[in-house]
């Protein structure tokens, strides 16, 4: 994210904030209204992903509305996630790359931002520095990392939330 960091995530932070008070009606607030779209939209997502699934699995209406509630949790937790005033990044290959600044994608043991599958374990267990400098094939999960503060201070702070799980060749 380039330009003012504070100033983008705490206009972010208050947008967030201003759409959740913004009316004491239930069904004025906004939120409210994020809320209900949320669910109907979760609800029919869970309904097109089972689609596909009708035939081989038959999904039964208890677990439509199972998944439906995962998608809805998500979401919960993303507004929640949006109105702190961090910054939140994920790290795929190109952002992992260009923080390491290397030409190619490798793995190191002693990298902060990423971390061996569970599968190299075999290799990695009695030399942990094994895999070290080989390319890294395929990244299986990115990596999350945070700047700044819930407040919206120290910018310069970097937390690692999740280490990228990485397969070498």
């Amino acid at each position: 994210m380039s330009g003012n960091k504070e100033g983008s995530n705490a206009w972010r932070c208050q947008l967030f904030r201003l759409i959740e008070a913004s009316t004491t009606h239930e069904t004025g607030n906004l939120k409210y209204q994020a809320a209900k779209t949320g669910c109907e939209v979760s609800a029919r997502l869970a309904k097109h992903c089972t689609l596909d699934m009708v035939d081989f699995l038959n999904p039964s209406t208890e677990a439509v509305a199972e998944l439906a509630n995962i998608f809805q949790a998500y979401a919960d937790m993303a507004w929640s996630l949006w109105a702190q005033k961090w910054h939140i990044d994920v790290l795929r290959p190109a952002a992992l790359n260009s923080k390491l600044q290397t030409q190619r994608l490798e793995y190191r043991s002693d990298s902060p931002y990423m971390d061996a599958h569970s599968l190299h374990f075999h290799v990695l267990e009695n030399d942990e520095k094994a895999l070290d400098g080989k390319e890294v094939l395929q990244v299986i999960s990115p990596a999350v990392v945070v700047t700044g503060t819930a407040d919206g201070s120290d910018y310069t702070r970097e937390t690692v939330w999740a280490k990228a799980v990485v397969w070498m060749g």
